[in-house]
């Protein structure tokens, strides 16, 4: 629902730049990784950056305790997939 709010507003920059600047303040912050990973996906159509944040949504996930879930783990496969790293897709 967010994307598609600023979607329709004109606002994907903006909200990527939000949520860029809490990542520098706080690397492991999982709302700002989970809402860029699928910014970058959907909006931006940067699968090399929606890639990134989702591996590090990953790590931050197993830190504490916790498997990245199925959805998740798909759109990574996905963004691989779109990079044409086929084998890391597949894995």
């Amino acid at each position: 629902d967010l994307l598609s709010f600023v979607h329709q507003r004109g606002k994907a920059d903006d909200l990527a730049q939000r949520y860029e600047d809490v990542l520098k303040k706080d690397a492991k912050n999982v709302t700002a990784l989970y809402i860029l990973s699928e910014l970058y996906a959907d909006l931006k159509r940067d699968p090399k950056r929606s890639a990134e944040l989702l591996e590090r949504l990953a790590k931050v996930s197993a830190d504490g305790g916790e498997a990245l879930n199925v959805a998740a783990s798909a759109k990574l496969a996905q963004q691989y997939v779109r990079q044409s790293k086929f084998k890391e897709g597949a894995e």
